[in-house]
């Protein structure tokens, strides 16, 4: 542990905090800025690691019943491989675990942007307070796909599970509160005219799965998009390519086919993609991702392909991708993607900053990724109100 660890772990044990805060997409200055704002002391809370977990084989070869129903009976075999340990074998040691750990024990309200989908320590914590007290649960807006996505399952699992959803700018419905994009705060990244061409690379699995249920996408297609696109760039600019690959494989091993095609490909390495912004002068993106909306939040010069009838787009979003399609910035095809970034290579600030793409790009941020100057004002704003607790 660093003494920052120690540290707050020391004061987690005098004070009791109204406001918890967890994984919110905040960096830790903007976090303790907003709780001193809320009146309490910053705090730094981390869940517990479970290093070794008991796994039951024997336990997990059951069957629950048999079912003439095809599926039923596949399913009915195989739940018990693949429920997670942390709800099964593990549960009991993960509860007992939860109520000796030095976090709130009866916070006002709990926020967090992530740790609801992937950290179960934090889940079965959750649940208990949300049990015994009156414990409000904000939930800040995952990523991206929300509100444009067709079906999006982490959107529909955060309706269900919050009393109130912080957005990037939409509202639907009472539970929704709009704010602004969290993730680009205190970011400073800057358009350079002599700068590189940054594709960042979106890989998808060998089968469909919960998360990609927006897509009818076929891999297939999609890795020839990524080389028909880079095929149809100009020399001049194609020397200037450096790929962000996707952090997960899945076994398709693009990387390897990219790179025997493409022996100039420059990899980047950044583990942190607002370092790869640096030097850039414009992005590309080969799907209806997370991280566009940030670079149009930064307004930087971004060009965005996807086939919307492989990555389908809700009916009230398609509005706000037509205005990006008519200044040129998202395109159903990888080939008049290639086509305008051909176009445009020697005078990107020129299209970029010309005031219709602006107007475009600001309609859309507007509706799913705002901007604010006011984070911490805004934020508090909405935290302090009474009828929260």
């Amino acid at each position: 542990m660093s003494f920052l660890d120690y540290f707050f772990a020391f004061t987690n044990i005098f004070f009791n905090r109204k406001f918890f805060f967890h994984e919110t997409y905040f960096n830790h200055f903007i976090k303790w800025l907003l709780e001193i704002r809320l009146g309490q002391f910053p705090s730094y809370y981390k869940s517990s690691e479970f290093k070794v977990l008991y796994l039951n084989k024997k336990f997990r070869k059951k069957e629950i019943i048999y079912h003439p129903d095809k599926f039923i009976n596949i399913l009915s075999n195989l739940i018990f491989k693949y429920i997670p340990v942390s709800y099964l074998e593990n549960f009991n040691k993960y509860r007992k675990e939860a109520k000796i750990l030095n976090w709130p024990k009866n916070p006002k309200i709990i926020f967090s942007s992530n740790s609801f989908f992937h950290d179960d320590f934090f889940k079965i914590w959750l649940a208990k307070k949300k049990e015994n007290f009156k414990t409000k649960f904000i939930s800040g807006q995952h990523g991206g796909g929300f509100f444009i996505d067709k079906f999006n399952f982490y959107e529909l699992h955060q309706q269900k599970i919050s009393d109130k959803i912080l957005t990037w700018g939409y509202k639907k419905n009472f539970t929704h509160k709009p704010m602004f994009n969290f993730k680009t705060l205190l970011k400073k990244n800057k358009f350079n005219p002599e700068g590189s061409l940054l594709m960042v690379d979106y890989e998808l699995p060998r089968f469909p799965w919960w998360s990609l249920m927006h897509s009818n996408f076929s891999s297939h297609s999609h890795l020839y998009n990524k080389i028909n696109f880079i095929k149809k760039l100009n020399n001049n600019i194609s020397s200037k390519l450096i790929l962000r690959p996707y952090p997960y494989n899945f076994k398709w091993y693009t990387l390897d086919k990219l790179k025997e095609i493409f022996k100039f490909i420059k990899i980047d390495i950044n583990k942190n993609f607002y370092n790869s912004l640096n030097n850039i002068r414009i992005c590309v993106f080969n799907l209806n991702s997370t991280l566009f909306l940030e670079t149009l939040n930064l307004n930087l010069p971004t060009i965005i392909y996807f086939d919307p009838k492989q990555d389908l787009i809700r009916n009230n979003a398609k509005y706000y991708f037509d205005l990006l399609k008519e200044v040129n910035i998202y395109f159903d095809s990888s080939t008049s993607a290639a086509e305008h970034l051909n176009n445009i290579w020697s005078q990107v600030d020129k299209w970029w900053y010309n005031k219709k793409t602006q107007n475009a790009i600001n309609n859309f941020c507007r509706r799913f990724s705002k901007r604010t100057n006011h984070p911490i004002r805004e934020l508090a704003s909405f935290f302090k109100q009474k009828n929260f607790y």
